[in-house]
């Protein structure tokens, strides 16, 4: 029997589910952890989700560039949204990293 690979859209919906939850979320955290708005604060609210059990961050460098991972079990859909949340926190200090995702993780190099 030949498996099935979902084939999930990026429904307006899901990317404005993602942008509202970097407004409201690390977005609020930020100024309170680290006092401004940066990359470093960025990254510290990614971790910090990380630890809650959203999904299992990983970072390293490649190619010279700083990239993380974000491995998760929730489907494609979950990718989506988090894919719109990160670059929706990123744009906040400017930043347009490049970004690929899968139906079980995103990868982010800035």
């Amino acid at each position: 029997m030949k498996k099935r690979k979902a084939q999930v859209h990026p429904r307006p919906s899901r990317i404005r589910l993602g942008r509202a939850f970097a407004m409201s979320g690390p977005d609020s955290l930020m100024p309170a952890r680290k006092g401004e708005v940066s990359p470093d604060a960025i990254l510290d609210s990614l971790r910090l989700y990380s630890k809650v059990g959203w999904y299992s961050m990983h970072e390293a460098k490649r190619n010279g560039m700083e990239c993380a991972a974000f491995i998760h079990g929730l489907g494609p859909k979950y990718s989506i949204i988090l894919v719109a949340s990160i670059k929706t926190l990123f744009a906040e200090v400017g930043l347009r990293p490049k970004i690929t995702s899968t139906h079980s993780s995103v990868t982010v190099e800035y």
